[in-house]
């Protein structure tokens, strides 16, 4: 993924917004890792949804149905499901902080540390995601150290 010097995707930028001041450069790397991780770097987010959020039944807001892929019992599937929508980049980045710091509030301590390590593991435990757990650790912080240095060298973190 390459950014024009300076520059950082609308997201990116919604996403950066909707975090607490207090978080530091490297928690706010890891964040961006994450939501770059589960959206193709920004470019898969139908309804503005920062992090695949599922619509469950308790979910009162829009919705939008796509395909995507799950690992179960160590196969991936294609499965199509309901996920949360929102109006604007700016909405779906601050559902996308708020869910993580209510729902996987455990692991939110993790990512106010930037241990992008400790983080995948306690989203696995809370079942955030169905890949390997190795695998998106080692995606998380590979992102989160590109992220920390452009962001730094770049202005923007």
């Amino acid at each position: 993924m390459t950014f024009q010097p300076g520059s950082l995707p609308p997201a990116g930028k919604a996403l950066l917004e909707a975090a607490p001041w207090h978080v530091l450069d490297v928690a706010r790397a890891l964040l961006l890792a994450h939501s770059a991780l589960e959206t193709g770097h920004w470019k898969k987010m139908p309804g503005n949804n920062y992090g695949g959020i599922k619509a469950t039944k308790s979910w009162k807001g829009k919705a939008v149905s796509f395909v995507t892929q799950e690992v179960l019992g160590g196969r991936a599937l294609f499965l199509t499901q309901n996920f949360r929508a929102y109006d604007t980049l700016e909405d779906g980045a601050k559902d996308f902080v708020a869910l993580l710091q209510t729902r996987y509030a455990k692991a939110w301590v993790a990512l106010e540390h930037g241990d992008a390590i400790l983080y995948a593991s306690l989203l696995k435990q809370a079942y955030y995601y169905t890949a390997s757990e190795a695998a998106y650790a080692r995606l998380l912080r590979l992102l989160q150290t590109q992220y920390l240095s452009r962001g730094r060298s770049e202005g923007w973190l």
